[in-house]
C-alpha cells in the first residue's frame, strides 16, 4: 500500500496511524517521494482515502507510467501539477515515476503527451473530449509557480553587462567587448556594438541561436531608435543606442577618465616634439 504526501503544511508523522508505520520506497523524484505502509491493516485503505479526499496525500494505485492502460488512468496517476506562470505558460505534470513539461500550445492536443508516454514504453489513444477533461483537471488542481521567462533572463543579463562596461568618449576605443561609446552630442544614450551584445548573450547560453534581429525585439524597451552605422578608420560598424536612464548606466562610475599624470606626460611629450621641429 503506497502513497505520495502532497500537503505542504503537515507531515506523515503528524497522522497517528501513519507515524512510524511507513518508509520511503522510491526517491528518484525528490518532489514526489513514494512511501509504503509497513504494517497495513484492513481499514488502512479507507483511512488513506479519507486523507486523499482532504488533499493531504495521493494513493499510488499503480506502480508507474507503464501501468497506464487507458486515458482514465491518467488522472488517477497524476500526483501533482505545477502551473508555471511565464510566457508562454507551462504545466509540469508529476507522476509516480516521471514528470512531463507541456507548454500552452502543446496542451491544446494530446500529441506531445502521447509522445512522452511512448518514450516511456506506453502507447495509448486519448480521444479529444477525454483530453479536454484531463487538461481541465490539471488546471484545477495545479499549484501556481512564478518563473522568469527566457526573455526576462536575457534582459537582466544584458542590462547587467551594460552596467559593467567601461564607457569611452572616443568611438575607436569602444569596439571591444565590455566597452561602450558616449557621444556628448547625443545625450541620454550610450552606443554598443550590436555584435558585442549578440556574442555576449550567445556565450552565456553556449549556443548561437540569438541574432541581432531577435535580440533587438527582446531589448526594444531599452534601445532608442534604429541601429546606426559609424565609419571608424576604413570600416563601418553597427551600433545600438541604449537609453542611459532605462538601462541604469552610471556615467560617473563607468566613464573612462585618463590619469592626470599620464595626460601631463602626453602633453609634455607633444610639446617636446614641437620644440624639436
Amino acid at each position: 500500500m503506497r502513497f505520495i504526501w502532497i500537503d505542504d503544511n503537515k507531515y506523515p508523522d503528524d497522522i497517528p496511524f501513519l507515524k512510524g508505520n511507513y518508509e520511503v520506497v522510491d526517491s528518484d523524484n525528490p518532489d514526489a517521494l513514494v512511501y509504503q505502509i509497513k504494517n497495513p491493516t484492513d481499514n488502512m485503505l479507507v483511512k488513506l482515502e479519507t486523507l486523499e479526499s482532504a488533499g493531504m496525500l495521493k494513493i499510488v494505485r499503480t506502480s508507474g507510467i507503464k501501468d497506464i492502460n487507458s486515458f482514465e488512468d491518467i488522472i488517477d496517476m497524476t500526483v501533482r501539477v505545477e502551473k508555471i506562470k511565464s510566457s508562454p505558460m507551462y504545466l509540469k505534470v508529476f507522476f509516480p515515476d516521471a514528470s512531463f513539461l507541456l507548454s500552452e500550445t502543446e496542451l491544446l492536443s494530446s500529441s506531445k503527451f502521447r509522445r512522452c508516454l511512448l518514450r516511456e514504453g506506453k502507447f495509448i489513444s486519448i480521444p479529444g473530449k477525454a483530453w479536454t477533461g484531463i487538461v481541465q483537471h490539471w488546471l484545477d488542481v495545479a499549484d501556481e509557480v512564478v518563473e522568469e521567462s527566457e526573455d526576462e533572463q536575457i534582459i537582466d543579463l544584458v542590462l547587467n553587462y551594460l552596467c559593467n562596461c567601461t564607457v569611452y568618449k572616443d568611438v575607436d576605443k569602444a569596439l571591444a567587448r565590455n566597452t561602450l561609446f558616449f557621444d556628448e552630442a547625443d545625450d541620454g544614450v550610450v552606443y554598443s556594438l550590436t555584435g558585442n551584445v549578440v556574442d555576449f548573450v550567445n556565450s552565456k547560453y553556449n549556443k548561437n541561436s540569438f541574432n541581432s534581429r531577435n535580440l533587438r525585439a527582446i531589448l526594444s524597451e531599452f534601445i532608442v531608435g534604429n541601429s546606426v552605422q559609424r565609419r571608424i578608420f576604413t570600416s563601418r560598424y553597427r551600433f545600438w543606442r541604449f537609453s542611459i536612464p532605462k538601462v541604469g548606466i552610471d556615467l560617473d562610475k563607468q566613464l573612462f577618465v585618463e590619469d592626470e599624470f599620464e595626460l601631463g606626460l602626453d602633453v609634455a611629450d607633444k610639446g617636446l616634439k614641437q620644440d624639436v621641429i
